[in-house]
């Protein structure tokens, strides 16, 4: 009977996925049986209940709802895609979280709007009051990979010339996580510092050359 109990706890209830996701239980329930695109397992004693792969078709459902698709024309979609957790390394407690599959693609979306609202949910969900902050990225079919190592090898291209013209380059605005790959791509590049002016939607980075003493 212990066992039991134990392998219910193990399991994920519709409120669990209240306060995972932001998505009322409610609306969970219309999901369910006005569009059948949900279907919880039971336990032996009838209690209804999720897994993982419920919660990330959850997420992935309140991301496509949030970006225009209604829930009728989600019901009759289907996403062929596979969600790998990566470990964090030893230096750093951050998540990552890789999509991969022929559908992959759907999860980017326009400039990658829809990858980054899963990316901001995710975190949300993730960081709740009274628990430590963990940052996660979200990444799909490799696209913010290469996204990243773009960003990354202008960041370094625009140091040397920075470094070579003696001014300061300033880019357009850009989000946190843009600006944080920025930072970091020249944070031991010789010559420069960089930081980051402005306020809001226009804070941008700015790549400074220094003298050597």
């Amino acid at each position: 009977m212990k066992q039991g109990k134990d392998a219910v706890r193990n399991k994920l209830f519709i409120k669990d996925i209240e306060n995972i996701s932001g998505i009322k239980a409610h609306t969970i329930r219309i999901w369910e049986q006005r569009y059948n695109i949900i279907n919880p397992k039971r336990t032996d004693t009838g209690i209804r209940y999720y897994d993982d792969e419920d919660l990330r078709f959850i997420l992935n459902i309140s991301i496509l709802n949030n970006n225009g698709y209604k829930i009728s024309k989600i019901a009759k979609m289907g996403m062929d895609c596979h969600v790998r957790l990566q470990r964090p390394d030893s230096e750093s407690n951050d998540i990552h979280i890789v999509v991969s599959g022929p559908d992959a693609g759907r999860i980017i979306g326009k400039k990658g709007q829809v990858l980054a609202a899963l990316q901001f949910i995710v975190n949300r969900a993730m960081n709740r009051p009274g628990i430590e902050r963990r940052y996660v990225s979200v990444d799909a079919d490799g696209y913010r990979s290469r996204r990243e190592d773009s960003l990354a090898s202008m960041a370094r291209r625009l140091g040397k010339q920075a470094v070579s013209d003696g001014q300061i380059i300033t880019f357009e605005p850009m989000s946190p996580r843009d600006r944080r790959v920025v930072h970091l791509a020249l944070a031991k590049f010789e010559g420069v510092v960089t930081k980051s002016e402005g306020e809001g939607d226009d804070r941008r980075v700015q790549i400074i050359p220094v003298r050597r003493g």
